[in-house]
């Protein structure tokens, strides 16, 4: 660097003014400080530089899901927008974690309301258990009718229809004490279903997995197939 050579030179010939010394100063400042930032590491890989004289971009910086850490009073960060994919910046973060919450609970919900039901009527299958679908201005219901007499270990079950599931053919059900959901193919007079396990809350019912409909003839149903039921001429 020349400055210094200058300096000396000027020294050895004339005394310099306050105000050139100054100038001078300030530009060996701006160079010492430029020379450290090169040397040191730069903001610009998406940190903060180091006030210690190391570059803190390349391990603050968000990877695929990752946030940039934010900046320290040695330096700015750089590329404060750029945060990787999926990441976010520091100025983003509560944001950022807002948005991800919000996603999260709507990718929870597996029956959001707006589906539709299939035909009301009467159902059976090939051991005479029936299901019964009926509709009023004020209720939807759907009652499993074990075939044969009613004992204590093959009662009849009715449920409220609580939703119909917008993802698909689901509905889920509810009584008093349990909701469970029914996933179904319907074809013409030919029903499908597949009952879930009971869960405590309409809410919890909203999350389960649905079933296979696409093999409702073999393992769709928790790995055995579809109850196959045929519409009832009524």
């Amino acid at each position: 660097m020349l400055i210094p050579h200058a300096l000396a030179r000027a020294s050895s010939r004339a005394p310099l003014s306050m105000l050139a010394l100054c100038a001078l100063g300030a530009m060996l400042t701006t160079a010492a400080c430029g020379k450290s930032e090169s040397d040191g590491g730069s903001a610009g890989s998406g940190g903060a530089i180091d006030p210690n004289g190391g570059a803190a971009g390349h391990t603050a910086r968000a990877g695929a899901a990752g946030a940039h850490s934010p900046p320290t009073e040695g330096g700015a960060a750089g590329d404060e927008g750029e945060a990787g994919e999926g990441g976010a910046s520091a100025t983003d973060s509560g944001g950022a974690s807002a948005d991800a919450g919000a996603a999260g609970a709507a990718s929870a919900a597996t029956c959001d309301p707006g589906g539709t039901l299939f035909d009301a009527g009467n159902y059976r299958d090939a051991a005479g258990n029936a299901l019964w679908l009926r509709k009023t201005q004020t209720s939807i219901t759907l009652a499993r009718v074990p075939s044969g007499a009613a004992t204590p270990s093959k009662r009849p079950t009715l449920w409220l229809v609580d939703r119909a599931c917008a993802q698909g053919d689901a509905l889920i059900l509810r009584d008093a004490s349990s909701s469970v959901r029914l996933d179904f193919v319907a074809k013409g007079s030919a029903l499908s279903v597949c009952f879930s396990a009971a869960v405590a809350t309409p809410d919890a019912a909203y999350a389960l997995p649905p079933a296979d409909r696409a093999h409702a003839a073999d393992t769709g149903c928790a790995g055995k197939p579809f109850l196959a039921l045929t519409a009832e001429i009524q």
